[in-house]
């Protein structure tokens, strides 16, 4: 089988996103530093999900051919962009991943910070449940996200 190594690839993507809503249920820590129960729980998912991905790293660098780990290194993080006019990227001439990354980072932010504010400012979004003073004390932080 000449695609393997792909297709290994992307039964482990879906074995890791099925663990990631395991982890909603039961994470693979049980830290409870803080008060609120809700951010106990965001620790542990996080903690859990940061473990999930560097596994999941750590499989892809043993699978993946030396030469095409070269182009994770970060010293040569400004290299040439290829036009890929499908999904809109079309650099000018002096434009690297560099710039790209930068331009995508911030309009990401930007657009996240203003879905944000809509909500909270136009919805008047009902933060109680963040911050633990829940009419609903039976309904756990795992219920957030259903």
């Amino acid at each position: 089988m000449k695609y393997w190594r792909t297709a290994l690839v992307v039964l482990l993507s879906f074995l890791a996103t099925a663990l990631l809503f395991r982890f909603m249920e039961s994470p693979l820590f049980h830290i409870q530093y803080f008060d609120k129960e809700i951010l106990n729980f965001y620790v542990n998912y996080e903690l859990s999900t940061i473990l999930l991905s560097l596994a999941f790293l750590g499989i892809l660098y043993g699978l993946a051919p030396r030469l095409r780990l070269g182009y994770l290194n970060l010293k040569h993080r400004d290299g040439v962009v290829q036009p890929v006019p499908l999904i809109g990227l079309k650099p000018k001439a002096n434009e690297g991943w560099k710039t790209i990354g930068l331009t995508l980072g911030g309009i990401i932010t930007l657009v996240t910070g203003l879905v944000v504010y809509i909500n909270r400012i136009f919805r008047r979004a009902d933060l109680t449940v963040l911050s633990g003073d829940s009419p609903h004390p039976s309904h756990g932080p795992h219920e957030l996200f259903y």
